[in-house]
């Protein structure tokens, strides 16, 4: 209930996952699949920028949060510019989860020892285009690349969990 207000309709996927580990999977497009949790799959999007202006991260996060893609703009633009300038790209990135009731959580592979974060979260690494490219995962298994060609990443070096926050009532 906490959560209701901040969503329109329904809640994101990150929110209904709850204590299911084992979700199904249905066909989404282009044979995609994401996992299903509760009857209701996370809402894939696709990025629109490609190369090294690319918006997969801004893809991944309009998915996991159920937002349209054009929200994420602004921030995605904001990030490129501040790793043009080697000032910290995730500052901005946290600055703007912060705003919309999420905090962002970064963990390296190599940190987590063999494990993976629980439920819905970006993920990268680079892509067979040699590029740093996003991901989203579930349970450390990717369920949506954004890119058109959907071949993921070749390994994944970092995670970025989203976590909710409220104000305290």
């Amino acid at each position: 209930a906490a959560h209701s207000s901040r969503f329109r309709g329904r809640r994101p996927a990150i929110l209904r996952y709850g204590a299911i580990r084992e979700p199904a999977c249905r066909s989404a497009a282009a044979g995609h699949r994401t996992p299903e949790i509760a009857g209701l799959a996370m809402k894939a999007v696709d990025q629109t920028r490609f190369g090294l202006d690319g918006n997969c991260l801004g893809a991944c996060l309009a998915s996991i949060l159920e937002i349209p893609i054009e929200e994420t703009e602004a921030l995605t633009r904001d990030m490129e510019e501040a790793e043009r300038q080697s000032r910290n790209w995730f500052q901005i990135l946290e600055r703007w989860l912060w705003d919309r009731g999420w905090m962002p959580i970064f963990a390296l592979s190599s940190d987590l020892r063999g494990k993976t974060p629980a439920g819905y979260c970006l993920a990268g690494g680079k892509s067979d285009r040699g590029l740093e490219h996003s991901v989203v995962v579930f349970d450390g298994k990717v369920v949506h690349d954004p890119h058109p060609l959907k071949t993921g990443v070749a390994q994944i070096k970092d995670y970025i969990y989203l976590m909710p926050i409220v104000s305290p009532e």
